[in-house]
């Protein structure tokens, strides 16, 4: 009898190991063509972490990858079709080696705004579409190098100003064009910068409820901010949709004169000491 209960625990172990561990393949897992993608997200719905995930050629949609939080390595090599990271939200560590190499039109980085930490290598090369970094805004750590390598339209690199304090080996730079030429340019040049990927509206890191009113929104001259409470209120701060500074204000200026600005969206953020909101505004 006793053996029988030894044995039955054991079946018991056994099927929630493999039921733990078979969420996800062992090994290198590579997406040639969209077709591959679906077919993993069907088998492997709750799939949260791979030792190695190659992306490449006819790939077009990530958005099923969304419940992977963790990688050893990644890559994203030759494709042809893939324009966005977006499906990568929840992504926040790369083991080891985070590269981009000879894309023909991936041009938009945002879908890694929640990635912290890479534990090698960062490297973008010959990515023929991409023209900005924006979208590293959340990573704390680089363990080894950057590299930055013949991106022909690579001309805003201020995705990785913030970060390069950061970085644990050598930020190498060489053959893009615009601001991207060399690291102390690229820190010089972007200073008041802010990644438009993290102007998301909401609130940011606030402990507690405060309720903010913006007037009239859309706006064609003036709007006027209106906080019901404003004990530690700081500053307000305008971005553009491409995350430049456009206006700075102190706390006593609540009415805010937008008559030079072009029409279009753009990001108000209010500053509480170190916390801040972030909502939306429209000037027509």
């Amino acid at each position: 009898m006793k053996s029988s209960k030894t044995l039955f625990l054991l079946f018991l172990c056994s099927v929630s190991y493999y039921g733990m561990y078979s969420q996800c393949p062992p090994g290198i897992v590579q997406f040639d063509t969209q077709a591959e993608v679906d077919d993993f997200v069907s088998t492997y719905p709750n799939c949260d972490y791979l030792e190695e995930l190659e992306i490449s050629f006819t790939v077009t949609d990530l958005s099923g990858l969304s419940s992977i939080t963790k990688l050893g390595y990644l890559y994203f090599s030759s494709t042809s079709a893939l324009t966005s990271l977006a499906g990568f939200e929840n992504l926040v560590e790369v083991e080891e080696n985070l590269g981009f190499i000879n894309n023909a039109v991936l041009n938009d980085l945002s879908g890694l705004r929640n990635l912290k930490k890479i534990g090698r290598d960062l490297r973008f090369e010959e990515n023929t579409a991409l023209d900005n970094l924006d979208g590293l805004c959340a990573i704390e750590v680089i363990g080894d190098d950057i590299e930055l390598r013949d991106n022909p339209l690579l001309g805003n690199c201020c995705g990785i100003a913030e970060i390069s304090a950061v970085i644990g080996g050598e930020v190498i730079i060489t053959g893009n064009t615009g601001n991207c030429t060399n690291l102390n340019d690229i820190i010089q040049n972007c200073q008041g910068y802010v990644d438009a990927a993290c102007l998301e509206e909401g609130n940011k890191d606030l402990t507690r409820a405060i309720k903010i009113d913006f007037f009239p929104n859309p706006a064609t001259s003036y709007f006027t901010i209106q906080i019901k409470e404003q004990d530690d209120f700081s500053g307000i701060k305008i971005y553009d949709h491409n995350g430049k500074l456009v206006q700075s204000h102190a706390v006593d200026k609540l009415a805010i004169d937008v008559s030079g600005l072009i029409s279009g969206m753009y990001f108000v953020e209010l500053e509480f000491g170190i916390e801040r909101i972030i909502k939306k505004l429209i000037v027509e």
